[in-house]
């Protein structure tokens, strides 16, 4: 009957496993505790899906190939390369290095050996070149120009002509010695030699009324 008592024996051998892991394997519809004891026998191969534990030993395996393969990787919060970078356009149009997102009070750098020689830029400025020893412009390993020297004060120093494709060279000052550019109000300001006389700068004299063959 129903309501009769049953032994121990029938009670473990009548179960529906309902309640009960199986040894041979089973499907558990709540979290396992474990109450601090382990999980043994596990196999030390690869599991067979993403949530299957893992042995001991492989995951020792996991972090120390992760570990290995990070070392030969740049960091995303910084790092320090050892090798070249290049950068490869692949398929695209166009390849972006820099920053795009500077904000008030910050700035961008590029250092070139040391803080002192970089290219820097701030927000609402220009895009600043600082050098130790000035910058060399070369053309298929020939010089071109020099922006900064040695000299005190630096000075530009030009290695092949200069085409002004008609455009002006403005704010010159008087020339001091015979090498140097001379401006036009230099040129107009200094006596002309006709012949074998001088004749005095014309603007200096006022209305002249006696000049017939140019010579006084």
């Amino acid at each position: 009957m129903a309501a009769d008592v049953a032994t121990e024996i029938y009670v473990d051998e009548s179960s529906d496993g309902m309640d009960k892991v199986s040894k041979s394997g089973d499907t558990m519809s709540d979290n396992l505790r474990m109450g601090r004891n382990r999980i043994t026998g596990l196999p030390d191969g690869l599991p067979s899906s993403g949530s299957d534990a893992v042995s001991w030993l492989h995951a020792v395996g996991l972090v120390r190939g992760a570990e290995t393969e990070s070392a030969g990787k740049v960091s995303k919060r910084g790092d320090v390369m050892t090798g070249d970078l290049t950068l490869s356009i692949d398929d695209d149009e166009m390849r972006v290095f820099g920053c795009s997102d500077l904000s008030p009070n910050k700035y961008f750098c590029l250092l070139l050996g040391d803080r002192l020689n970089r290219s820097y830029f701030i927000l609402s400025g220009p895009v600043v070149l600082e050098t130790t020893h000035g910058f060399l412009i070369k053309v298929r390993d020939g010089d071109v120009c020099q922006i900064g020297a040695d000299d005190h004060p630096p000075e530009i120093l030009m290695f092949r002509n200069i085409r002004m494709n008609s455009n002006r060279i403005t704010n010159l000052p008087s020339p001091n010695f015979p090498h140097e550019v001379a401006t036009r109000s230099y040129v107009d300001d200094c006596s002309r030699k006709i012949l074998s006389v001088y004749v005095p700068n014309l603007r200096s004299l006022g209305n002249v009324t006696n000049l017939k063959t140019g010579l006084w």
